[in-house]
């Protein structure tokens, strides 16, 4: 229900499970989706068969590189221009390739960071067509555990999480922070896993990623978690962490500083 006339913006919305909410966003009525991602040609192709599907003017492509702030100033810019709202971001762009780890940081931390200050700060209070709108970070379960094949995209699943948190504390303006962490799902990033050579610049973690790998009994599949997202953004509460995991849906308790800490 409270999709149902609202303006949504999912980076990285060309494809897997980013296109998958664009797609539940759309059939549960959204007003209007942009689609913001580097995949042009793609982006451009998706946006004609949506259209199709979901009729006329209701979905856009934006190109956005998410680690350049302007590109998504631009992107939220056309997105109020041509819907003349903006009630839901959906920080979901990242990649999964410790061997770039410096652009993994960039992608993954600072692209969530730029949308989650432009949302706040520039777009969401002044454009939602409601009373609240809705930030989504998407994080993993690799934010609330350690993965010692992939240190570095763990790292930034942290981040996300931490980043979260805190912005959630600030309540600003009527804009509830959310965060997801899916678990293994069926993408091309874990399919890269597992089909090719790991991606990985230290050859010592190799035989870390392929053992980790193996201990993956089953994947859930994208679509079952776009599902479970797309209720979240009207039912979960500010600053509520996610796991979606064998297509199941369970809320993350953090204690705090003092519940964490063992007395020696």
């Amino acid at each position: 229900m409270f999709i149902s006339g609202k303006v949504a913006f999912v980076t990285g919305g060309a494809n897997g499970i980013g296109l998958c909410y664009v797609k539940e966003l759309l059939k549960n009525s959204a007003k209007g989706v942009t689609i913001a991602d580097l995949d042009a040609k793609q982006g451009h192709k998706i946006v004609e068969e949506l259209s199709k599907e979901y009729g006329k003017n209701r979905v856009i492509f934006v190109k956005v590189d998410v680690t350049n702030k302007k590109e998504l100033n631009d992107g939220m810019k056309k997105t109020v221009e041509t819907f003349k709202n903006l009630d839901i971001i959906i920080n979901n762009a990242g990649i999964m390739n410790d061997a770039i780890w410096e652009k993994e940081i960039d992608i993954n931390i600072k692209g969530s960071i730029h949308g989650c200050l432009l949302g706040m700060d520039e777009y969401i209070p002044k454009y939602k067509s409601s009373s609240e709108g809705v930030i989504v970070n998407i994080s993993s379960t690799l934010g609330i555990e350690p993965c010692g094949g992939l240190p570095a995209y763990t790292a930034t699943k942290h981040a996300i999480i931490g980043l979260s948190r805190s912005l959630a504390q600030l309540n600003n303006k009527n804009v509830k922070i959310l965060t997801i962490c899916p678990g293994p799902t069926a993408t091309a990033l874990l399919d890269d896993l597992f089909n090719k050579t790991p991606n990985t610049s230290l050859e010592k973690y190799s035989n870390v990623i392929k053992q980790q790998l193996a201990s993956i009994k089953g994947m859930q599949e994208a679509p079952a978690v776009a599902e479970y997202v797309i209720k979240l953004i009207g039912d979960a509460k500010n600053g509520t962490i996610w796991v979606i995991e064998n297509n199941e849906i369970n809320e993350v308790i953090i204690p705090d500083k003092e519940g964490l800490l063992k007395k020696c």
